[in-house]
């Protein structure tokens, strides 16, 4: 697997841009990390009631399961209710909910306060509140609902916890979304069939430390006796590259009948060494931007000096890092020398 351009392709992508990823889950996390331990600690207790029917409904069927399910819609938006809160728990920060377990006759009133003690307190509060033959609201009928259980403990909110979770979620789909604008706006050559992609001419990838894939260079150079050629680097990176293929060309088909010339567009003005020469050969290191490759091409091309061939060139690090030296020791496999 590790040979699929399309898999070497994901890797390397994967190296060149995954930091964003990564950087933006630790700072959407980092950031909800602060903003939770700046909320104030929060508390929940939960009493649980019981609805019976009252009168003729009593008769019907599922009457009181009914009943608990509309209770535990209208118990919330009841303003006598909240006032009997307000008024037993003046300047907290509480809210509560009521649930319905379905098809039971079971609510739950969930109290949540800034302490502990408040929210044991408020959940006993809303239960007396809406329960016995006295409830505060005029929505709930007498003797309907009772009291099963009153909390003598209340838990901590899990909100932190749950605020990170979702900074992780939110953090990566923001890097991907980042990648998504990114990377067409970034393109880059890394493959062979990118780079074909981008040119009419012949594309071949070499590489230049094992010697793999130059023989059909060899063998084209080889029927173009006479002729001139020059090595252009794509970018100044590129030397390197450059380098060890103007080498082995040299002493392929003999010393001085290949020439290195310099980036095209750059202050050595590699384009004029290239408009005299009979052949252009591009060498184009992995990871040059597309827009990089198209400049150096349409500079080529003003002169007249289109590249004939474009090199994808692996494997190769230049004189400094030994690729040009195991090459030569591996000329043997090559054509013989061919004059230029």
């Amino acid at each position: 697997m590790a040979g699929d351009p399309s898999w070497r392709k994901f890797l390397t992508e994967a190296r060149r841009r995954g930091w964003v990823v990564v950087l933006s889950l630790v700072l959407v996390v980092a950031v909800a990390w602060v903003v939770g331990k700046a909320l104030p600690p929060s508390s929940n207790a939960e009493a649980v009631l019981v609805v019976r029917a009252a009168g003729p409904l009593s008769e019907q069927p599922n009457s009181s399961t009914k009943l608990a399910a509309t209770y535990a819609t209208l118990i919330p938006l009841d303003a006598r209710i909240e006032r009997t809160v307000e008024r037993a728990l003046p300047g907290g920060s509480t809210s509560y909910t009521t649930s319905n377990d379905p098809n039971t006759a079971v609510l739950r009133v969930n109290f949540s306060a800034d302490s502990k003690s408040e929210a044991i307190r408020g959940a006993a509060i809303v239960a007396h509140a809406v329960s016995g033959p006295r409830p505060v609201s005029q929505n709930i009928t007498r003797n309907t609902i009772a009291i099963a259980s009153l909390p003598s403990s209340a838990s901590e909110s899990g909100a932190s916890a749950d605020l990170i979770a979702v900074a992780a979620l939110l953090g990566l789909l923001l890097g991907f979304v980042l990648l998504a604008f990114w990377r067409p706006r970034d393109a880059r050559v890394d493959t062979l069939a990118e780079l074909r992609g981008q040119f009419e001419c012949p594309c071949l990838e070499l590489h230049l430390s094992t010697m793999s894939g130059l023989r059909p260079l060899f063998e084209a150079l080889a029927g173009a006796s006479g002729r001139t050629t020059v090595v252009v680097p794509c970018r100044t990176r590129d030397g390197g590259v450059a380098d060890s293929l103007s080498q082995l060309l040299n002493k392929a088909f003999g010393q001085g009948s290949v020439t290195r010339v310099d980036v095209p567009g750059s202050e050595e003005a590699g384009e004029l060494a290239a408009a005299n020469a009979d052949i252009t050969i591009l060498v184009v290191g992995p990871g040059a931007r597309v827009a990089a490759l198209r400049e150096a091409a349409d500079i080529l091309a003003r002169y007249g000096a289109a590249p004939d061939y474009a090199v994808l060139a692996l494997d190769g690090r230049g004189p400094a890092g030994g690729s040009a030296g195991q090459a030569e020791a591996s000329t043997g496999d090559l054509p013989a020398q061919v004059p230029g």
